[in-house]
C-alpha cells in the first residue's frame, strides 16, 4: 500500500499496521520480545535502548510495570514523513501500534 492509497481509502477502514506503514517515509521495525534474545531483563534491556537512543521512546511508567510483569517487550521503530524517527515501546502489540499511529497523526 502507498501513501497515495491511503489518502484514498477511508482511514477508518485501515489497521493500525497499514495505517502506520502508509504513512512512514522509511521503513517500519517491529521486534516481539527483543531482550531475550540478549538473554537480557526487560527492563535491561529497557535502559540499554532508551539510553542509547537519548531517552526517545520512553513509556509510561505502568507500561514498564507491566513489561516488567509480564517478560514482554514490543519495540516499534519508524520514521515520519518528515523524516523524525520515533521509538514506541510496550507489552500490548495493539497498543504498540495504536500509539505509533498516534504519534505519527500528531507530526503531520
Amino acid at each position: 500500500m502507498t501513501y497515495a492509497d491511503f489518502k484514498t481509502q477511508e482511514a477508518s477502514k485501515l489497521t493500525d499496521l497499514e495505517k502506520l506503514v502508509a504513512g512512514c517515509k522509511t521503513s517500519v521495525s517491529i521486534e516481539m520480545n527483543p531482550h531475550r534474545g540478549y538473554r537480557h531483563t526487560v527492563e535491561q534491556h529497557l535502559e540499554a535502548t532508551i539510553a542509547a537512543f537519548s531517552g526517545k521512546g520512553t513509556p509510561a511508567a505502568d507500561v514498564v510495570a507491566r513489561m516488567i510483569e509480564t517478560d514482554t517487550s514490543v519495540q516499534i521503530w519508524f520514521s515520519d514523513r518528515s523524516g523524525v524517527c520515533h521509538l514506541v515501546f510496550h507489552y500490548d502489540l495493539n497498543a504498540a501500534l495504536a500509539e505509533a499511529v498516534r504519534l505519527l497523526e500528531k507530526d503531520r
